[in-house]
Parts: C-alpha cells; sequence; structure tokens
C-alpha cells in the first residue's frame, strides 16, 4: 500500500514522500512517527491527516485540520 507523508515544521516542510510499503499502516506509522521524534518534528502529516506531538502525553494526536495555527512566527 501507498503512504504519504511529510514533516510540517521541519526544513523539508514542503517536501511530499510517497512510497509502497508491505507492513501494515500501523507499523508504517510507527516508523513514521519515530523519524519525526528523531528529527524533532511536531507536526506530521500521514496519509491526509495531520498529527501534533503532545509533549505531555509522549504522543503524536490525531488533529483537526482547522485547529492548526498555520502563520509563521
Amino acid at each position: 500500500m501507498i503512504h504519504i507523508w511529510s514533516f510540517l515544521d521541519h526544513p523539508t516542510c514542503h517536501v511530499l514522500n510517497w512510497k509502497d510499503f508491505d507492513e501494515t499502516r500501523e507499523k508504517v506509522f510507527a516508523m513514521i512517527k519515530t523519524t519525526a521524534r528523531l528529527n524533532d518534528v511536531t507536526l506530521l502529516l500521514f496519509d491526509g491527516r495531520i498529527y501534533r506531538f503532545d509533549s505531555g502525553q509522549g504522543k503524536f494526536i490525531r488533529t483537526e485540520w482547522d485547529n492548526i495555527d498555520w502563520e509563521d512566527d
């Protein structure tokens, strides 16, 4: 299955990645989340859904598009 992802608060934020994986969606998402954490990413797009890293819970939480502040700091 083809999966699409991007790190939205990283210098590569304009890069859209995609790859055909043989693994389950859960395993692929786990790999992408690990890569995001290693790169200090807190906002992640995966298969059309946005996830924000919640440091209090220590995990990525699905976030609605409308709840994201898209203005530059």
